[in-house]
């Protein structure tokens, strides 16, 4: 009976492990889909391709985006950036990726922070406005 208790809580473990390395795996999955997106985004603003740009918004962006005649300014915001330089943290569907430039100058100093919110929509990765959950 102890011999068969010791086996199952060790079966237990390994399945916790198991589990546990499973989850890690996926969430730095996520990450790197997400930022190959980015990338690509930003490949996209660099050569001017304004289609293949538009196809990494999210629906209700891209509308809103279009409706104010800011796709051209978005574009030329995002060419100017790395992806490399923003940390990435992935809750599920939605990723937020972040950039901190510290500045000196003779007044003091200062933080700029760039944040760039993607979320899945239709199963890909796609740039958008945080939502409110629902």
């Amino acid at each position: 009976m102890k011999r068969h208790l010791i086996l199952l809580s060790l079966f237990l473990s390994v399945c916790s492990l198991l589990l546990l390395g499973s989850q890690a795996v996926t969430a730095d999955d996520a990450e790197k889909e997400a930022r190959a997106v980015f990338v690509k985004m930003v490949a996209a603003a660099k050569a001017g391709n304004t289609a293949e740009f538009k196809s990494y918004l999210t629906k209700e962006d891209l509308t809103e985006m279009e409706q104010q005649g800011m796709v051209d300014l978005m574009m030329m915001m995002m060419a100017g950036e790395d992806p490399e330089q923003f940390r990435a943290e992935v809750n599920g569907d939605r990723a937020e990726f972040k950039k901190e430039v510290k500045e000196s100058s003779g007044g003091g100093n200062s933080t700029s922070t760039t944040t760039v919110h993607m979320l899945k929509e239709g199963g890909q990765w796609k740039f958008g406005k945080p939502k409110a959950p629902k």
